[in-house]
């Protein structure tokens, strides 16, 4: 299975949050746009100034994400990528974008 990982299925496996994904890790290859590891270290740090995760708990995150960065390839945010997330659902990107 090839899988294209979001930041937040990412975040509850590094968070051991509930109901992680199943066949979390069960992949022959993923990948994930290269804000997976901002948006998560964000979600991390904030975590951290809100006292919801202790030093052990933000260390455990940091190097799961880091281990999970080195582990998938990375899609790289192109003027045509960017230009597609500004597009509500409804908006189909074309060759001219």
């Amino acid at each position: 299975m090839i899988v294209y990982l979001d930041t937040s299925a990412a975040l509850r496996v590094l968070l051991q949050q509930p109901n992680p994904l199943p066949n979390w890790g069960k992949w022959e290859r993923a990948y994930s746009s290269e804000l997976l590891g901002l948006e998560a270290r964000r979600v991390i740090d904030r975590l951290r100034l809100e006292w919801a995760l202790n030093d052990a708990g933000v260390a455990a995150a940091q190097q799961g994400l880091e281990r999970l960065e080195r582990s998938i390839g990375r899609i790289a945010l192109t003027r045509t990528v960017l230009r597609a997330t500004r597009c509500t659902w409804a908006c189909r990107p074309t060759a001219q974008q």
